[in-house]
């Protein structure tokens, strides 16, 4: 008979990286304990989620390397932009990727989101870890229930913050405690998630949060590698006030209709947004032919 206990263990050693069971198996285990102990004892509130969230909560595509794969045989940037059939005259907004789980917010029924693990397209309710943001100044200019339809955030905690109340001595890295937050519907550790805007989303469009990046011509690629550079040598920091010092693992080009300043008027172009990963330290990593790299320990996460 699985036990409470036992689920949360799985969950927190897959939020981790580090299953101990298979995805199918810890499902046959869920199902045994909310059959033993009744649907409000499931851990997670799991809902069908609507084509608008699963947008906001969804992947997008991967390269690896701006001109040099960091593997043989990896897709890089500046192939994509050649097999998208990309121009000088087609602008980017180079965004960072902070290291961190996608949460979003529907801004008219004031519930969060975040993507489950569930191949039939369920989404995982979590507003009760952010509630207290839905009423907060800060937040409030992002989703205003009024205008926009949906806002997309990345959920993360600064380094210090995680060094400091020792949590490195139980996860591995700051994104690691804020997905075992999340799975664990830890409200209290939520209060030290800080939410970072990245989309809006208006009538079925979406549009750039102009609050951590920078416009560029999409093949302008010794620029992109020096904006990359600079995140790494934390010399864009004036970019990304007030989120300087957060783990990153990859910036994002999105292909844009213009280049101006006024977060309304830069759409995005459906279809036209790819992640540049990359790693931070040849020495610890086997990969070949690496321009640039994020992270210390050579790992590659999903976007």
């Amino acid at each position: 008979m699985i036990t409470k206990e036992e689920l949360e263990k799985y969950q927190i050693a897959y939020s981790q990286g580090s299953p101990l069971i298979d995805d199918s198996t810890y499902d046959n285990l869920l199902e045994e304990y909310v059959n033993q102990h009744g649907e409000e004892s499931r851990p997670f509130t799991r809902q069908k989620q609507s084509s608008s969230v699963n947008d906001i909560v969804g992947t997008i595509p991967k390269t690896y390397g701006v001109t040099k794969p960091m593997r043989e045989g990896q897709k890089i940037y500046s192939d994509w932009v050649r097999l998208n059939g990309l121009t000088h005259n087609d602008w980017i907004y180079l965004q960072c990727k902070f290291d961190g789980c996608s949460v979003a917010y529907d801004c008219k029924t004031q519930r969060f989101f975040t993507r489950g693990d569930y191949d039939n397209g369920e989404s995982v309710d979590v507003t009760e870890l952010f509630s207290d943001r839905i009423g907060s100044d800060e937040y409030r200019k992002y989703w205003d229930a009024d205008y926009f339809d949906a806002v997309k955030f990345e959920a993360i905690i600064h380094p210090s913050v995680f060094y400091e109340m020792k949590l490195n001595e139980q996860y591995k890295r700051p994104r690691d405690m804020v997905s075992a937050t999340i799975t664990s519907r830890n409200v209290e550790m939520a209060k030290y998630i800080t939410l970072v805007p990245l989309r809006k989303y208006l009538n079925g469009k979406q549009y750039i949060c102009h609050n951590i990046g920078m416009y560029l011509p999409c093949d302008a690629y010794e620029e992109i590698e020096k904006f990359i550079s600079d995140v790494l040598g934390n010399n864009a920091s004036s970019l990304f006030q007030p989120y300087e010092g957060y783990a990153c693992d990859g910036v994002v080009a999105t292909v844009v209709t213009n280049d101006t300043d006024e977060e309304l008027s830069t759409e995005v172009i459906p279809g036209k947004e790819v992640a540049i990963k990359i790693l931070n330290n040849i020495k610890e990593t086997t990969l070949k032919n690496v321009d640039f790299q994020f992270g210390r320990s050579g790992r590659i996460t999903p976007v």
